[in-house]
């Protein structure tokens, strides 16, 4: 077996019930992959999108932060609240006020994706 990745304990811990969600690290696949093979989903955000101070520090623009949860459901709700603007945040400040443009998932859940295509990579 091969946990595919730096937030696989995060995706192993949401996977078996543990957390109902958890925060991965992901400078080149380490949210996707393991949430991918632990049969959860998660969420690589936009840089900057997540306030998260310490890695600008140690990763430059490679790293960013995001959710990992059980269900699409729980990593948006989880995806909204972590990408609430943060008034020292860098990001934040840079778009002006009144900051980052909020996340909306209103009708979220009555979702039609038919006729959607997506890309794989």
């Amino acid at each position: 077996h091969y946990s595919l990745g730096s937030s696989s304990g995060s995706a192993v811990a949401v996977a078996l019930g543990l957390v109902p969600v958890a925060i991965g690290a992901d400078a080149g696949g380490s949210i996707r992959l393991p949430a991918s093979a632990a049969g959860v989903f998660g969420l690589a955000t936009t840089y900057g999108r997540v306030a998260d101070d310490s890695s600008s520090v140690t990763h430059g623009s490679m790293q960013k932060s995001g959710p990992i949860a059980a269900t699409a459901r729980d990593t948006a709700l989880a995806y909204a609240v972590m990408s609430a603007a943060e008034p020292g945040n860098f990001y934040s400040q840079l778009y002006g006020e009144p900051g980052l443009p909020p996340v909306h998932l209103q009708d979220f859940s009555k979702s039609d994706l038919k006729g959607i295509r997506l890309g794989i990579f």
